[in-house]
């Protein structure tokens, strides 16, 4: 019983012991926990402190770093510019294109001046050959003028070219003078058909005028020869024996019978003027029938003409 107790107390003493133990220990390891978390906070405060850091000097170096490119850029410009000035400046840039330029411009003028001299050389020639061609004319026209010599081509063609120049005028000139005797023709049917109404108008109205002066002859005689002491006294403006054929208007011109004769007879005299002006264009075309000469194809068209002014006229 006392083995076992004392072995029971010396188990407690041990547990008590390792507990203790166990107790201190937790209390060093949770110290030590306590100061490394400590430490790792320090140290991530420190971490972040330094990548705050850093990011501001990245954030620096990428200003530095632009603006250096941009540094570069101007000094690049700069560079160009002053290849370029120096490439202009510089005598022997160029100077191949410049000196064929200059020859070429030397060809150019060696080749105008050639084309100036063959240029006079030409018109030399072209004077001699119209002084030779004029010295040629005046000679044919010498020997033209001698008796039995025959014309000479040239004298032939322009006498060829004048006739025809001649032929063409006057084809147009009786072409002309046909239109205008066909115009002529139209407007002389025309007014012969109006002469022939005037005319059978006035054969109507001078009929008329017989039947109503036999009539008034009549009246007057039977009045005359019924009561010749109570014939009244003709009025003004009436004779004895026409009646009403003296009567005028206020304006002066005849009444009656009488004045439709004097408007008929003036209506008749002005269509016969317009006859006579159609009778006057005979002898132009008469002229140029005259002018074509025998034989021409136009002759007989201007002859056709001319018969029907003709024709006018004798209406």
């Amino acid at each position: 019983m006392h083995t076992e107790m004392s072995k029971i107390n010396r188990l407690v003493a041990e547990h008590a012991t390792k507990q203790q133990e166990l107790a201190d220990e937790n209390f060093l390891t949770e110290t030590e926990f306590v100061e490394r978390l400590k430490e790792l906070e320090a140290n991530a405060v420190a971490t972040e402190a330094k990548i705050v850091a850093f990011k501001e000097e990245k954030e620096g170096l990428l200003l530095d770093t632009l603006e250096a490119e941009k540094q570069t850029q101007l000094l690049e410009k700069k560079i160009a510019l002053e290849r370029e000035t120096q490439a202009a400046l510089d005598p022997e840039v160029g100077a191949a294109e410049v000196r064929a330029m200059q020859r070429e411009i030397h060809r150019m003028r060696l080749r105008h001046a050639q084309l100036q001299k063959r240029q006079e050389t030409m018109i030399a020639d072209m004077e001699r050959a119209i002084y030779k061609r004029d010295n040629i004319e005046a000679k044919g026209k010498v020997l033209a003028q001698k008796k039995g010599m025959p014309p000479t081509k040239a004298a032939l063609q322009k006498q060829t070219s004048e006739l025809t120049r001649k032929l063409k005028l006057t084809t147009h000139d009786a072409n002309l003078a046909q239109m205008s005797v066909l115009k002529l023709q139209d407007a002389q049917r025309e007014r012969g058909q109006i002469v022939e109404g005037l005319a059978s108008e006035v054969s109507m109205l001078r009929l008329q005028r017989d039947r109503v002066q036999s009539t008034l002859d009549a009246q007057q005689q039977q009045h005359f020869f019924a009561a010749p002491s109570a014939r009244p006294q003709p009025p003004v403006g009436q004779d004895a024996d026409g009646g009403c054929r003296g009567r005028v208007r206020a304006d002066g011109r005849p009444t009656g019978v009488s004045g439709e004769l004097d408007r008929c007879e003036g209506d008749k005299q002005s269509h016969l003027g317009g006859h006579r002006c159609l009778r006057t264009g005979a002898p132009t075309v008469r002229a140029a029938a005259l002018s074509l000469g025998p034989g021409h194809p136009k002759l007989t068209i201007l002859q056709g003409a001319t018969f029907g002014v003709a024709n006018v006229s004798d209406g």
